[in-house]
């Protein structure tokens, strides 16, 4: 798949297509997690956030460690509807693919965020119905390339 500079991914326009009370959950590496911040900050997400830690079934890649980890970052803005009753900063789940998010975190949100929409950025997987899935590797454009 095509890389995106650090640049080119704060000039997307997501906190625009946003709604103003919103969670957004962003995933990064232990590699990037500097950058991570400054990405949402671009994007209008700047309050304090929530760091859900993804430990993985197996090792991976890392420069000095390596990696069984990932990290998905919960970022608010505004006042959104968020549903908490005793939720961890640990995920446990087995890893499906290369940068394939666990079927359990799309539950996790869905169950934390009741929306009858989401919106799921450089996707490789669609949940369900309610997930709109986009980038070149989203399934709808893989079916679409495919015809």
């Amino acid at each position: 798949y095509a890389t995106m500079s650090l640049q080119e991914i704060c000039a997307l326009e997501v906190g625009s297509i946003m709604h103003e009370d919103a969670i957004l959950w962003f995933w990064t590496t232990n590699f990037h997690m500097r950058d991570a911040f400054r990405v949402l900050d671009a994007w209008g997400f700047n309050a304090t956030p929530t760091i859900l830690t993804w430990a993985k079934d197996r090792m991976g890649n890392g420069y000095y460690l390596r990696c069984q980890t990932e990290h998905c970052i919960l970022a608010v803005r505004g006042k959104p509807t968020i549903t908490l009753t005793n939720q961890t900063t640990l995920l446990h789940a087995p890893v499906r693919g290369h940068s394939v998010k666990p079927v359990e975190f799309y539950d996790l949100v869905e169950s934390l965020c009741p929306a009858p929409r989401y919106a799921d950025l450089f996707s490789r997987y669609q949940h369900n119905s309610k997930w709109d899935c986009h980038g070149d590797e989203a399934p709808s454009a893989m079916m679409e390339a495919a015809q």
